[in-house]
């Protein structure tokens, strides 16, 4: 039978992402989190946005589900961490954003593997010698954590490069231009004309 009491079960998320064309490394609860605060808090995406506890009512919530309606055929969560750090900033406002979502809801229409399942055997032999073995499919609720990143900081020499860049093909678009309206059309005497005027 399942076990209903799954929303106050908590998971503890402990990620960090690096950037080595930075020198940054990052984690997901700030470093002056003391193990006091981490015991007492719980996510949420507004009021504990750091917090690395989250609770799986709460969790299964946001992805608009609930533990009756998983209970049946389990399910498949993903939780995505995605860090985008702008450096020009304080490394300090370098943190992650949480999103959830069910990743087997493409499959909910299916009638062949809907929700989340595994198999396991238990092996036993008996008086006698025989060895026997007991299939268990069991139904459950998976999480997946999902990590993302990209950081950025201003440098001059790459903008430099693309504006230079730009400038040039700009100057060369108008130059091209006038070589096939000069000498490829049909009325390149009269654009001759008028863009050589003389006085």
């Amino acid at each position: 039978s399942p076990i209903l009491d799954v929303n106050n079960f908590t998971i503890f998320i402990k990620n960090s992402i690096r950037f080595p064309l930075f020198d940054v490394t990052r984690g997901n609860f700030p470093s002056t989190m003391t193990a006091q605060q981490i015991k007492s808090c719980t996510y949420h995406p507004e009021t504990n946005p750091s917090c690395p506890i989250f609770r799986v009512g709460d969790v299964l919530n946001y992805t608009g589900q609930n533990v009756t309606g998983l209970a049946d055929k389990g399910g498949e969560i993903g939780i995505n961490i995605v860090w985008k750090c702008n450096l020009d900033l304080d490394i300090e406002y370098c943190v992650p954003k949480y999103s959830f979502t069910r990743l087997d809801a493409p499959f909910a229409k299916n009638d062949i593997s809907k929700g989340y399942n595994f198999r396991f055997a238990k092996y036993f032999k008996t008086e006698n010698g025989t060895d026997f073995r007991t299939l268990h499919k069991a139904y459950a609720i998976r999480f997946d954590v999902m990590v993302t990143g990209s950081a950025g900081k201003f440098d001059t020499i790459p903008t430099l490069i693309n504006l230079v860049a730009a400038f040039t093909s700009v100057g060369l678009g108008t130059v091209l231009c006038d070589i096939i309206l000069l000498n490829f059309l049909k009325g390149a005497d009269q654009y001759k004309a008028k863009k050589f005027e003389e006085v």
